[in-house]
């Protein structure tokens, strides 16, 4: 199953094609974005696995809906709640290092 994707770039200037495919525990997205065209995991692509329409200018093929059909157990969604995890791990440590550098600048006397 495939679904095709047209969506607006940042400035709304330009569009790129997104391609989903799935096959049983298998799931893969090019996008003709610049990052995505270097090998990057483009904004494009995390917006679309993450639900996000919003940039949506066209579906080609398919539905919308059925992205979240293409989710399962698969190496991409392991890989997306690797980089939520460690999302939520940075704003942590960021969190802690404000209040270390608070704390400096009370003992310092500020």
């Amino acid at each position: 199953m495939e679904i095709h994707f047209r969506v607006a770039s940042s400035s709304g200037a330009d569009a790129y094609d997104v391609v989903a495919w799935a096959k049983p525990g298998e799931l893969a997205m090019t996008c003709s974005c610049p990052a995505g065209e270097n090998g990057l995991a483009c904004k494009h692509r995390l917006e679309l696995l993450a639900g996000d329409v919003g940039r949506v200018v066209e579906i080609v093929v398919g539905r919308a809906e059925d992205l979240a059909n293409f989710k399962g157990d698969n190496p991409i969604t392991r890989r997306l709640a690797e980089i939520a995890g460690l999302e939520a791990e940075q704003v942590a440590l960021k969190k802690r290092l404000q209040q270390a550098k608070k704390a400096l600048g009370r003992e310092l006397g500020g």
